[in-house]
């Protein structure tokens, strides 16, 4: 086999054999023509060509439905594979990247917003230490000195330390001009309830699991309580960050007390009823090796 043979054949590694039945729920972040380190994750950034390759993919191999319909569909005979886009944070791409390619696919998804944070009124602590970071801020060397990273405040389990490190981050963020980076309400009420949905992500995008069952439910609720009057609201939440170091016990109860479906962010399909979703991260990833590896 010619070696361009060879590529063409690996590049369809599903061709012969298509995903199992289930629910395949792939969610995305962010999205332009080209990185930016200002403004991008390189983690969880897809290029608008790619973006549609994509797309393009997942509507070719699986059946695409609505969030809405996932109850529908999981709890009746599965005999297809279907798919579910959700796109987390609300950053501004949600409205000049996602949209028009979503529209011009005629692919339902699912927005999942973080309501703090809507018409650029404050930004998230990932995001503002990206930030400070990238543009060499005043305070930088501050936040080094007291270990405060990225990574650290992604994997600690020191509520002190977390709590802390926001507390650093803030401070500095306070003496900046602010740079909207995110969707706004206006946006958000306009999107079409036949196609689209707006999903929970936290009023901020905290983790979940370092804070108190006070703090949490306060903190869902005033998601809950701005985002219920959009028409295209549906109660579900995604996890902040969506990993298992992220949420609790805790944070399970007051979701079915308050009703609302957890979507996590670890991979994996659905394949029966449950009221903890599993989805499959797919920013800046081959969509051809993503599904190749659920196979």
């Amino acid at each position: 086999m010619r070696i361009k043979d060879y590529i063409r054949y690996i590049s369809q590694p599903f061709r012969l054999h298509p995903p199992s039945p289930g629910v395949y729920i792939f969610t995305y972040h962010q999205a332009a023509n080209a990185f930016d380190m200002n403004d991008h994750f390189r983690g969880t950034f897809t290029d608008t060509n790619s973006l549609i390759h994509h797309f393009k993919t997942i509507k070719r191999y699986f059946k695409l439905i609505s969030l809405r319909d996932y109850e529908k569909v999981i709890n009746g005979k599965l005999t297809d594979p279907y798919a579910i886009i959700t796109i987390d944070d609300g950053d501004a791409s949600c409205e000049y990247t996602f949209l028009p390619v979503l529209k011009s696919l005629n692919i339902p998804a699912t927005f999942f917003v973080n309501s703090a944070y809507l018409d650029g009124q404050d930004v998230s602590w990932p995001y503002a230490l990206r930030a400070i970071s990238t543009e060499n801020m005043s305070g930088l060397n501050e936040l080094q000195n007291k270990g405060i990273t990225l990574e650290k405040m992604r994997l600690t389990d020191s509520v002190e330390y977390y709590q802390q490190g926001k507390i650093e981050i803030s401070n500095i963020m306070k003496k900046q001009n602010k740079k909207n980076v995110y969707v706004g309400l206006n946006f958000l009420m306009s999107l079409d309830p036949q196609q689209f949905c707006v999903g929970l992500h936290g009023h901020e995008h905290d983790r979940y699991s370092l804070l108190s069952k006070c703090e949490q439910m306060t903190d869902l609720d005033l998601n809950i309580k701005i985002l219920s009057k959009i028409p295209s609201f549906i109660n579900a939440f995604a996890i902040p960050f969506g990993k298992s170091i992220d949420w609790n016990n805790v944070t399970k109860s007051i979701c079915i007390e308050k009703k609302c479906v957890i979507l996590t962010s670890e991979g994996g399909y659905n394949s029966h009823h449950s009221s903890v979703l599993s989805r499959i991260p797919a920013d800046n990833r081959s969509i051809n090796t993503i599904i190749a590896k659920l196979l």
